[in-house]
């Protein structure tokens, strides 16, 4: 599961470069989900249900998120965030 969140969010990330506009870390781009990404998805699929996230900054390279969803992917989440580095806009 952890190879498919490594594979994920690079592609994610090329398909949607955008996305990345005005974000200059992962934690940034994490912090932003929520506002733009959800955002996103509605334009596309009005009556889709997205995940909820919230998130803390608690330091300088440390955030706390909760993630509610009721489609359970809790684990995929946990798997787009592990080992993640944010990649140079190309």
């Amino acid at each position: 599961m952890f190879a498919v969140g490594k594979f994920m969010y690079p592609s994610f990330i090329a398909r949607y470069p955008y996305l990345l506009e005005g974000v200059d870390s992962f934690l940034a781009f994490l912090q932003s989900i929520d506002s733009v990404i959800r955002v996103e998805v509605k334009k596309l699929h009005p009556d889709a249900t997205t995940p909820v996230l919230h998130h803390v900054r608690l330091g300088e390279n440390e955030l706390q998120l909760q993630y509610n969803s009721e489609r359970r992917l809790s684990r995929l989440a946990d798997c787009l965030v592990a080992d993640t580095t944010m990649p140079t806009a190309a």
